[in-house]
C-alpha cells in the first residue's frame, strides 16, 4: 500500500487501516459469526460459519457452503480439517504458525485481509495491495447493534480498479463487514465479509477445542 500527498486520498482514513491492524494486534481471544458472499456475473456463492480463536495458535472455525461443511482446527500440537466428512489430521503449532495454518486451511475468507489482520505483525501496511488511488470516508452506520466508522479505498490491481469498503467498529475499532468489488480476468468479481456477534478477550476453555478436534 502506497500513500502519498494525493488530495484523493483522506489522512483520516488511512490512520483508520493502522487503527484496524493494531486492534487486531492486540485482541487475545476472539469469538464471532461469519457470513461470506462472492458474486460472479450470474453466479453467487454465499458461506456461513463460525470462528473460535485464543492466542497464540489455538483456532476452530466450521464453515457451511453449498451444503458442504468444513472444520478446521489447530490446539497444542493436533490439527484437523474435515471437508464434507473427509478427515484429515496432521501435527499442530501451538504458535501463530498454528493459527495461520488453521485459518488457510480453513478456505472460509473471500479476502486474504482477515487472516492477514490476525497473523501478520505489519498488516496496516499490507490491508490495500496494489498502489492506492482514493482512500475516504462514509457515512456511519449500525451493524448487529454497533455504531461503525465506514471508509472506502480505491487501488490499481492487475485487471483495472479494485474498490474497498471497510466497516469498522467506532469503540472496539474491529471489522464488522468487508466489501470488495474489482475487475478480473472472469469478469466482475464481488466479494463480501460480515463478522457478527464479536466477543474478544474472554476466556475460552481448551476442552473447546478438543471436542473441535474430536469432531463433536
Amino acid at each position: 500500500m502506497q500513500g502519498s500527498q494525493n488530495p484523493a486520498i483522506d489522512p483520516a482514513s488511512m490512520r483508520a487501516l493502522t487503527q484496524l491492524a493494531d486492534a487486531y494486534k492486540a485482541v487475545k481471544s476472539f469469538r464471532c459469526q461469519l457470513m461470506t458472499r462472492a458474486t460472479l456475473g450470474d453466479k453467487e456463492e454465499v458461506a456461513t460459519g463460525s470462528l473460535v480463536i485464543q492466542r497464540p495458535g489455538s483456532i476452530s472455525i466450521r464453515t457451511e457452503s453449498n451444503r458442504t461443511v468444513t472444520i478446521a482446527v489447530n490446539h497444542g500440537n493436533e490439527r484437523m480439517t474435515r471437508t464434507a466428512g473427509a478427515i484429515r489430521r496432521m501435527r499442530g503449532e501451538p504458535t501463530l504458525k498454528g493459527l495461520k495454518a488453521g485459518l488457510d486451511a480453513s478456505r472460509a475468507f473471500v479476502t486474504p485481509i482477515f487472516p492477514l489482520l490476525l497473523t501478520a505483525p505489519d498488516a496496516a501496511g499490507k490491508i490495500i495491495p496494489g498502489a492506492l488511488l482514493r482512500a475516504g470516508q462514509g457515512t456511519p452506520s449500525s451493524l448487529d447493534g454497533v455504531r461503525c466508522d465506514v471508509y472506502a479505498y480505491e487501488a490499481r490491481s492487475p485487471y483495472g480498479i479494485a474498490r474497498f469498503v471497510f466497516t469498522i467498529g467506532q469503540r472496539d475499532r474491529l471489522l464488522r463487514k468487508l466489501d470488495l468489488s474489482t475487475a478480473g480476468p472472469s469478469g466482475q468479481l464481488s466479494l463480501s465479509e460480515t463478522y457478527t456477534k464479536l466477543r474478544v478477550d474472554e476466556p475460552i476453555a481448551a476442552a473447546e477445542f478438543t471436542a473441535a478436534l474430536q469432531g463433536k
